[in-house]
């Protein structure tokens, strides 16, 4: 660590990075903040010198923000319940939302009068990753790597950014200064970002699977665990679960594999006998992969489901199933919604060209 702290090379003033299997390992809307992981054992061992760099980064003049896809309050409770090396204070901005990574950091850049050339992006997700390089090409973007065994190359890779040797009295308070100096209220436009290419090379495959009373365990666990990408916030018990589908209900959940690996049982489905959805979810892991898209078009395409009929209820956590369902269906809004295969292909042309399905 001594040695990473002495670089002479000070091209980069802000970091701007994710949280979840970044700046903590664990999902924070999943696992909640009791259960991300950070301390110096186990799981948690990288993050923790991760967030021990960054607070070295902090102290000799380096400006930190966040830009995670969660709930504001979630965040907060999350730096309140835990001891984390870098404290809630010592972000000079916190963006949690929904939009893209991209718009978040091209809002600080305008906030804090800073060019994008200034600033590093650090994300666990090469999908978010490639969204701000494609975006914002003079963003310098790094990935936290999944193995543990790549870590060091990528605090080496941050290292060669940043300077941190002859800290002054000017650089230990910059965060402070520029909290102050932070403009608001700007407006400014920005495009959304098309990486169908980068989809297409990740080369996704998903499979198929309708589940009964003894193998759902998994898919019962995603439904009670899920809040961000849930139709309507609504919990089921097993024993439960196991008798609508005696009665005629239908389970169906998929997998997802890319070029990188597997990323297991990642989407489940609950249909009454009448092609009422009763629940639908997906994990936050694989959001913009537009897995749920292709899900839906083979349940009607394959398992003789003419139409699907959503209800959807909002919930406080589940914005990012809000705004898929405006883009499927042009509106989201408390009730119930009728969808078609012509509704899916109206709405994401090139779905099919994203993944394969397997078996197909």
């Amino acid at each position: 660590m001594s040695n990473i702290l002495k670089s002479k090379n000070s091209t980069k003033k802000v970091i701007v990075t994710d949280l979840d299997f970044t700046f903590w390992y664990g999902i924070l809307g999943e696992d909640g903040s009791d259960g991300i992981k950070y301390l110096p054992d186990g799981a948690g061992y990288v993050h923790f010198i991760y967030q021990t760099y960054l607070r070295k980064l902090k102290e000799s003049g380096i400006l930190l923000c966040i830009s995670s896809k969660n709930d504001a309050d979630l965040v907060e409770a999350a730096f309140n319940d835990n001891q984390f090396i870098v404290n809630y204070d010592d972000f000079v901005s916190i963006q949690t939302s929904y939009n893209s990574k991209s718009s978040d950091i091209e809002k600080l850049s305008h906030e804090l009068n800073l060019g994008l050339k200034d600033f590093v992006f650090i994300d666990d997700n090469p999908i978010e990753i490639e969204e701000v390089k494609t975006a914002l090409p003079a963003v310098t973007c790094i990935q936290f790597p999944k193995e543990t065994g790549q870590f060091g190359n990528m605090m080496q890779q941050i290292h060669t950014l940043f300077q941190t040797s002859k800290v002054t009295d000017e650089d230990k308070n910059r965060t402070s200064l520029y909290k102050r100096m932070k403009k608001s209220n700007l407006k400014f436009s920005h495009t959304e970002t098309n990486i169908d290419t980068f989809l297409k090379s990740l080369e996704m495959e998903i499979e198929l699977f309708e589940r009964t009373a003894f193998d759902n365990e998994r898919a019962v666990q995603l439904i009670n665990k899920t809040n961000q990408f849930n139709s309507n916030g609504n919990r089921i018990s097993k024993q439960h679960c196991d008798q609508m589908i005696d009665g005629g209900a239908r389970l169906i959940t998929a997998q997802l594999r890319d070029k990188n690996g597997e990323h297991g049982e990642i989407l489940a489905i609950l249909i009454d006998a009448n092609s009422q959805i009763l629940s639908f979810v997906m994990s936050c892991r694989v959001f913009q992969r537009q897995a749920e898209i292709i899900f839906l078009l083979t349940i009607l395409k394959e398992f003789g489901i003419d139409y699907l009929s959503l209800h959807y209820t909002e919930t406080e956590r589940n914005q990012p199933f809000k705004l898929f369902l405006s883009r499927l269906l042009g509106t989201a809004e408390n009730g119930c919604y009728d969808i078609t295969p012509q509704s899916i292909l109206d709405a994401y042309p090139s779905v099919e060209q994203m993944l394969t399905v397997k078996g197909s």
